[in-house]
């Protein structure tokens, strides 16, 4: 991905595959991991924000033209010329997403939180991406779950139930699975029933199984189409 951004010949494409790379550097894991994504995504939100803020210079340009009744067409093609790059809100909000897990990952909750919010608006109001509202409703979630007290964890509970809510509506199970996992933390955290926790940690064991077995199975699978490939490659030597 790395290589495609070098030869990509327009911005937009050169930032869908510098987000790939960082993406994929996330998934890594580790602080390592989060470091160079962090490197990748951040000249993206740098250059979005110069955008919007060339943006608001303009507005306010052509508001002063209108006041004083000289608003000319020439002027307004002149501006819209200054601005050749209009970046997608896709790739906005999964660069403020890229930018802030990193941050997170790293242990900068004040970067992280910033960015992630930034990330959650754009995605639900904008985008309408639920699997991105998610994933950010999650890191979010566990955000507020380390930083609150255990009579203030209502919060982290809602957002955390909202991205399971999602994810299952998605049929995401590993995104189910986290957010299982951070609820039974944050119910931990709080001091809920021993009834409430054992059932939310009974479920979360079933999913967790679920998604396990689904792994087995995509791996067998993977592993039969290996063997078809190999014989058929073996059948195309002896020909």
């Amino acid at each position: 991905f790395t290589k495609a951004a070098e030869r990509a010949k327009t911005p937009s494409f050169r930032d869908l595959a510098t987000l790939c790379a960082a993406l994929g550097e996330l998934a890594t894991g580790g602080t390592k991991g989060a470091s160079k994504a962090l490197d990748l995504a951040q000249p993206i939100c740098r250059r979005h924000e110069d955008f919007l803020q060339n943006e608001e210079e303009k507005n306010k340009r052509k508001k002063r033209r209108e006041e004083v009744n000289n608003d000319d067409d020439d002027d307004d093609d002149e501006d819209d010329d200054e601005t050749s790059f209009r970046p997608s809100l896709t790739d906005r909000a999964v660069a403020l997403f890229v930018s802030g897990f990193a941050f997170l990952e790293r242990g900068n909750q004040d970067g992280a939180k910033s960015r992630l919010s930034s990330a959650l608006k754009l995605a639900h109001a904008k985008t309408k991406d639920t699997q991105l509202v998610a994933a950010c409703l999650r890191a979010l979630g566990s955000i507020a779950s380390e930083r609150s007290a255990s009579n203030e964890q209502q919060q982290a509970l809602d957002m955390l139930q909202s991205a399971f809510t999602l994810s299952k509506a998605q049929d995401d199970l590993d995104g189910q699975v986290e957010a299982l996992r951070r609820l039974v933390e944050s119910h931990e955290k709080k001091g809920s029933s021993e009834k409430e926790k054992k059932t939310l940690s009974d479920y979360l064991q079933k999913k967790e199984n679920q998604m396990k077995d689904d792994l087995g199975k995509l791996s067998k699978e993977e592993n039969k189409n290996n063997v078809v490939l190999l014989e058929k490659g073996l059948k195309d030597l002896m020909k």
